[in-house]
């Protein structure tokens, strides 16, 4: 069955129970069916994974687990281990397991690592023990940015593609780490691999590492007849509440085919009239030019419109009005 939903991997601020448990019924009400856990602030998933989480805080994940299974939307866990200790690795898989999760990420991206054969000997040894779950692989080098990095990046790319298992999904961004545009061509250093197996992961909308430019548009960067080739598309999310929202609600109706016009959809989700005629401003496909009657649009809109989106796009919406100024 084909997974299509989110990935919460960003850095910064973790997210609360109560937003992931909104993002799951938002999910369930745009027919998406996935969910990966992979925060970057998680430390007990990437650089203590030999320590548990809190009691309480497990007992949330599992809540959290139940809620999501009751709408078939299925939870996967992004596990950033140690290579050389598999211990720490299976006991977590274990953990997760018994709190209601069966699928997860093996993640070595932002890690610097690059020891293939470390990686992919306790990524096996995790998929020969745990053969009733899901397990893919994430590999340090994700994107076709990363791959000309320096000769130790050169020959772990080259390694990678002649020695993953060709039955095995692996996780790729494209051509960049944040890719705006996603199409066959974001394979194009792939395409001598006979492993076709790709997890998408989107950064498109992520914040985190550009604090005052945010990409917002109709997925206009995804192409429909690439997403239709993959098995595995999860869009990052930003860690801000109703814009999440915003963002699944949007991708919804992409796959349903764009169904009804963006200005409908972003009408339907309570956007300010001045901010939808200014939505282009946030397509990284359009030139970044600020007209004086735009400016006076940005000053109404953070004068007058009151709503939680606004609060959270406020960095954003400041930055064009002084863009706007200059």
């Amino acid at each position: 069955m084909k997974k299509l939903g989110i990935v919460e991997g960003s850095y910064g601020s973790l997210m609360s129970f109560s937003q992931r448990n909104s993002i799951v019924e938002s999910l369930s009400n745009n027919n998406l069916n996935f969910y990966l856990y992979a925060p970057k602030e998680d430390p007990f998933i990437r650089k203590h994974i030999d320590l548990d989480h809190p009691k309480e805080w497990e007992e949330q994940f599992q809540n959290f687990c139940h809620n999501a299974n009751k709408k078939n939307i299925q939870i996967s866990v992004g596990l950033c281990p140690k290579t050389n200790d598999y211990v720490s690795l299976a006991n977590k898989i274990n953990k997760f397991k018994s709190l209601g999760c069966n699928h997860f990420a093996i993640l070595f991206d932002d890690t610097e690592d690059y020891d293939l054969k470390s990686q992919l000997d306790i990524f096996n040894k995790a998929e020969n023990e745990f053969q009733d779950s899901e397990i893919i692989f994430c590999p340090s080098i994700y994107t076709s940015e990363l791959i000309d990095q320096n000769q130790n990046t050169k020959e772990y790319f080259a390694s990678f593609k002649n020695n993953f298992p060709e039955d095995k999904t692996f996780i790729w961004t494209g051509p960049k780490v944040i890719s705006e545009e996603l199409n066959d061509e974001a394979d194009n250093d792939l395409k001598d691999m006979v492993n076709s197996n790709i997890a998408v992961w989107d950064n498109y909308f992520t914040v985190d590492s550009c604090p005052e430019l945010f990409n917002y548009s109709y997925f206009d960067h995804l192409d429909i007849e690439y997403l239709k080739k993959k098995e595995m598309y999860f869009v990052n999310l930003t860690g801000m509440a109703y814009t999440d929202n915003l963002i699944i609600n949007t991708f919804g109706h992409f796959i349903n085919g764009k169904t009804i016009s963006f200005e409908e959809l972003l009408k339907e989700n309570k956007l300010d009239k001045n901010l939808i005629e200014l939505i282009h401003l946030f397509n990284p496909k359009n030139k970044l030019k600020i007209t004086d009657s735009e400016n006076i649009k940005i000053k109404k809109i953070l004068q007058e419109w009151f709503s939680p989106l606004k609060n959270e796009w406020y960095p954003y919406l400041h930055y064009l009005k002084k863009r706007g100024e200059k």
